[in-house]
């Protein structure tokens, strides 16, 4: 469970208020204080802050030794950290940590840009059963950033002071206390931006997003490129170390960059961009391989359980059967994983990351770019959504086969997605009407999915039932046929919804 907490900037003279004195806080602990002393290490153009990646080692408490700190891929607030010893390692990063950051590094070097030393006191408040309703931390920095190896400008040293009050088992009602208590004394909320991210410095300033629609079409589409390259750099070591939602985040991220390279061919010099939406399209199949492995498991799963509820009166022999249905995927995925390691280490893949940071350096435009978004990109918008609406018209005509059927939809399907691609960026433009939008259009994503992930589902229970060598388990292959009728009945549910959904869409405010 996360803890609750803020954060306030505060002078280096001021006087902190007597925060036990706060109501319902019975006494407030000695000062525990520390010193902790750190050096950042980064790339010369700082590759790693710019995707808000830090490694640094730590000396002079507890938790010394060499710190990896990673985005999460579900809370853009909350990190990973991975921790090892100091080791021997104190001018260069251990390879551990160099293997993981291989490609946001690419052929750079790492060292040191940056180091600093922190002051910190730790109090507690406590209630009259000596219960820890709060901490507050109290910290006092000196920083300084380093420039590269040879260069004439001298360091840039800078200071600052932070404290955090952070709940424990206190009520919300006291961190509101507290934090009146340190702003009256004269600490103010903290920035979104930290004050170690401009000491890191990252590598040049995010391009400004448009909000107007006359505003030319390359400010929209750079802006929307560069978030997007940014967010697939930084799935790059979260897949390498295996952790959550990082290769389906990192494949999302693709999806939608290669949508946005199509949409925009009018204004982009497509002899530059097309290949890298091929080579993008290779990336993507390879997390697919493993993505799709987890996700068929999970589906399994979960209509195995729900089975299992539905007819109780019938013994499934659920764990022998979990085993016999999961055993193929369970085999697919390593080997989707072991592909999928052999992309990331290859010359190809670097290759395309450094050809995705020029893209974003400096696009081809063409002469059309410099048009305004209420023009010819607004039309390739419509352009995406009327292929919507006709290929769901295809799907609901009458057609020979279900098979035929599925295949439409899953047509319709995928121009949803790109629809719904060209259409997110638009919200800081059309605001709500694009947002709603935008909604309905994932809505009919999302059902249209489903009904796909019951096609394929059904496909690899028929292969296991019709397997011979070896034969499925007499009690999986009941199962089987059993999850085949339930996965039958949930694609026509899916199919009514992705009408009703369709529907929302054709009825959706006009952009523009």
């Amino acid at each position: 469970m996360r803890q609750r907490g803020h954060t306030y900037d505060a002078g280096l003279d001021l006087v902190l208020p007597d925060l036990g004195a706060a109501k319902g806080v019975a006494t407030l602990s000695e000062p525990q204080e520390l010193v902790t002393e750190s050096t950042y290490f980064d790339t010369r153009d700082r590759r790693l802050a710019a995707v808000s990646v830090t490694v640094r080692r730590q000396t002079g408490d507890p938790g010394a030794g060499w710190l990896l700190e990673l985005p999460t891929a579900i809370d853009p607030d909350d990190t990973h950290e991975l921790r090892i010893g100091v080791g021997r390692a104190l001018r260069t990063v251990p390879r551990r940590f160099r293997t993981t950051l291989a490609g946001l590094v690419g052929d750079r070097a790492l060292a040191a840009t940056a180091a600093t030393t922190t002051r910190r006191t730790v109090r507690l408040l406590l209630d009259e059963d000596e219960r820890v309703l709060a901490s507050v931390t109290d910290d006092r920095v000196d920083a300084v950033r380093l420039g590269p190896v040879g260069d004439a400008d001298p360091p840039t040293f800078m200071s600052w002071r932070q404290v955090e009050v952070t709940l424990v088992d206190g009520r919300p009602k006291l961190l509101h206390r507290l934090g009146k208590a340190l702003t009256d004394a004269g600490a103010r909320p903290a920035d979104s931006r930290s004050r170690l991210a401009d000491v890191l410095d990252g590598e040049g300033h995010r391009p400004e997003a448009p909000s107007r629609p006359r505003d030319p079409t390359q400010q929209l589409i750079q802006h929307r490129v560069s978030d997007l390259v940014r967010e697939l750099r930084a799935r790059d070591p979260l897949v390498r170390e295996g952790l959550p939602e990082g290769v389906h985040t990192m494949r999302v991220a693709i999806r939608r960059l290669r949508s946005m390279l199509a949409t925009g061919r009018p204004f982009l010099d497509r002899e530059a961009t097309d290949p890298l939406r091929d080579e993008l399209a290779w990336l993507a199949d390879a997390l697919g391989e493993v993505r799709d492995s987890e996700v068929r498991r999970e589906r399994l799963d979960s209509s195995i359980d729900a089975l299992v509820a539905e007819r109780a009166e019938v013994d499934w022999e659920a764990d022998r059967v979990r085993s016999a249905l999961w055993s193929p995927l369970v085999e697919q995925h390593d080997r989707a994983l072991a592909a999928l390691d052999e992309v990331l280490a290859s010359e190809r893949y670097a290759r395309l990351l450094d050809q995705l940071l020029d893209l974003v350096a400096a696009p081809p435009w063409t002469e059309r770019a410099a048009t305004r978004i209420r023009g010819a990109y607004l039309r390739r918008t419509r352009r995406e959504l009327a292929r919507v609406n006709h290929l769901m018209v295809a799907a609901h005509d009458p057609v020979p086969t279900l098979e035929e059927r599925a295949l439409a939809l899953h047509d319709a399907r995928r121009a949803t997605k790109r629809a719904r691609y060209a259409v997110e960026p638009l919200r800081p433009v059309y605001g709500d009407a694009a947002a709603e939008l935008t909604t309905r259009l994932k809505a009919l994503q999302t059902a249209l999915g489903e009904h796909q992930d019951t096609v394929v589902t059904r496909a690899y229970l028929h292969d296991l039932v019709q397997q011979t060598r070896p034969p499925l388990d007499p009690a999986a292959a009941l199962t089987a046929g059993a999850l085949i009728e339930r996965e039958s009945r949930a694609a026509e549910e899916y199919d009514l919804q992705a009408e009703g959904a369709w529907q929302a869409v054709t009825h959706s405010p006009r952009l523009g």
